[in-house]
């Protein structure tokens, strides 16, 4: 993947995600239909993530890393453009159906729901 189309990934450009918002992934979780893959740095991810996520960091994202549970897998990080950058690479290197969670941790914090600590 190229620098050119990871810059444009994060300002939106190239192919658009499949999004989700909050209360949808919730609901998705809850029926264990999805798979939360939250791309930040460890350190990001012990800090705070949402319960039942599972930590693939971008700077080493590869398509082997990801669930292959049949579960639809859902990008996360911060803010959404790490996750929409994970989304350009697997997509570049041939998996389909996968989603980004819109808004990702800022959007999940903000509504005040559950976060977990530490590693798991």
């Amino acid at each position: 993947m190229g620098f050119l189309s990871e810059v444009g990934a994060i300002f939106g450009f190239g192919p658009k995600p499949e999004t989700i918002e909050r209360e949808a992934l919730k609901a998705e979780l809850d029926a264990g239909t999805v798979a939360l893959v939250d791309v930040r740095e460890v350190g990001e991810f012990e800090s705070g993530h949402v319960p039942g996520a599972i930590n693939v960091p971008l700077t080493r994202f590869a398509l082997d890393h990801l669930p292959k549970d049949g579960r639809t897998v859902v990008l996360m990080c911060r803010s959404g453009a790490r996750a929409r950058m994970a989304f350009i690479r697997a997509m570049a290197a041939g998996r389909p159906g996968l989603k980004v969670y819109n808004g990702s941790m800022l959007d999940w914090s903000a509504a005040g729901e559950d976060i977990v600590r530490g590693h798991g």
